[in-house]
């Protein structure tokens, strides 16, 4: 499956599906999950927002094609963090969007 036949909708539907149920979640009375995961302290959600940044920065990246160009070797970064493509893209993209939506969910700003 070629990336001009195939619905580029299909591969974004679970991403969206995950998003709105956690969003949902939030706007329940009795019990919010994501409240476990909030910090009062300001250097534990410091480090959590570095670390949730550099995943989305990192893996966020990571697609089926070349660096530069799709006839392009893989970047160093990216065969460092696929474990030299062993991981599939879909996965590192899976961790990217994860990370980026539980940053905004758990900042104070968002």
């Amino acid at each position: 499956m070629s990336a001009w036949n195939s619905s580029k909708l299909l591969y974004n539907m679970p991403f969206f599906l995950i998003g709105t149920a956690l969003c949902d979640m939030e706007f329940l009375e009795e019990w919010r999950p994501l409240d476990y995961l909030r910090f009062d302290n300001i250097w534990l959600a410091i480090l959590r927002n570095c670390v949730l940044g550099f995943l989305f920065l990192s893996y966020g990246m990571v697609d089926k094609y070349g660096c530069l160009y799709t006839y392009d070797n893989r970047c160093f970064w990216v065969s460092a963090i696929t474990i030299d493509r062993m991981m599939p893209w879909w996965c590192g993209l899976f961790i990217g969007t994860l990370a980026m939506v539980f940053l905004v969910l758990l900042s104070d700003a968002a």
